[in-house]
C-alpha cells in the first residue's frame, strides 16, 4: 500500500511540469486606437519587455522576448491602417504576432514603460500614386529642350572659342616685351669733312737770366 502514495506524488509533480508554462505565461493587455493620419496598436505587458520588429510583405512581425496571451477581440476592428492582428507562437512560447498593414504604409515602433507601441501611418492616396508616376513622364520634355538648348549654346561657344586666340594674337602683336623697350633707336651714320686746324707763327721765346 506504500506504492500509492508513491505514485500520487510523481502524478502531482508530472502535472505541476506540465502546467509550469501556462503559468510563466503574462497576461498582455492589447488595444488599438484611430488617430488622424495614423492608427496605434498598444501592447501593454506587467514588466518591460524587449522585442525586435520586421517587415514581410504586408506584415509587420513583432517578436517578444516574453511568453503571453491577450484577448483578439480587445482589438478594435475599426482601425483602418490595421487589417488583422494574428498569434503565431504556440502556448508558453515567447509571445509573436504578425500585423496585417495596407501596401505602401509607413510604420514605426516604440517603447513606454512597459508599453510596446506600434503605429501604422495612411497609406498614398491614389491621386499621390498618379502625381509621383506622371512626374518623370512630364520631365521628358523638358529634358529634351534642354537638350536642344545646349546643342544651340555649342557652335556659339566654339565661335567665341575660336575668336579669343585671335584677339590674344592681336594683342601679342602690339605688346612691347622688356628688351625692346630697353633698346636704342638706329645710330644714323652723319657724313662730315674734315677742318684743317688754324695756323699758328711760331714764336721764339728768349729767356735771359738777370744777375744784380
Amino acid at each position: 500500500m506504500r506504492v500509492l502514495p508513491f505514485l500520487t506524488l510523481i502524478l502531482t509533480a508530472v502535472i505541476a511540469a506540465f502546467s509550469l508554462p501556462a503559468r510563466a505565461q503574462d497576461s498582455v493587455q492589447v488595444r488599438g486606437g484611430a488617430h488622424d493620419g495614423y492608427a496605434r496598436l498598444v501592447f501593454e505587458w506587467p514588466q518591460a519587455t524587449t522585442y525586435s520588429v520586421t517587415k514581410e510583405g504586408n506584415r509587420v512581425l513583432i517578436r517578444f522576448a516574453r511568453a503571453g496571451t491577450y484577448d483578439p477581440a480587445s482589438i478594435s476592428a475599426a482601425l483602418a491602417n490595421i487589417k488583422t492582428v494574428k498569434t503565431l507562437s504556440a502556448a508558453g512560447e515567447p509571445l509573436q504576432v504578425a500585423v496585417e498593414i495596407p501596401e505602401g504604409s509607413r510604420f514605426r515602433d516604440f517603447t513606454v514603460g512597459s508599453k510596446a507601441i506600434l503605429d501604422v501611418y495612411d497609406p498614398p492616396s491614389a491621386a499621390q500614386v498618379m502625381k509621383k508616376e506622371e512626374t518623370p513622364a512630364a520631365s521628358v520634355p523638358e529634358r529634351k529642350a534642354e537638350a536642344q538648348e545646349k546643342t544651340a549654346a555649342a557652335p556659339k561657344e566654339e565661335k567665341a572659342a575660336e575668336k579669343k586666340p585671335a584677339e590674344k594674337k592681336q594683342a601679342e602683336d602690339f605688346s612691347v616685351t622688356q628688351g625692346e623697350a630697353g633698346a636704342s633707336a638706329p645710330v644714323q651714320k652723319v657724313e662730315s669733312s674734315a677742318v684743317a686746324p688754324p695756323a699758328f707763327d711760331p714764336h721764339v721765346i728768349t729767356l735771359t737770366s738777370i744777375t744784380s
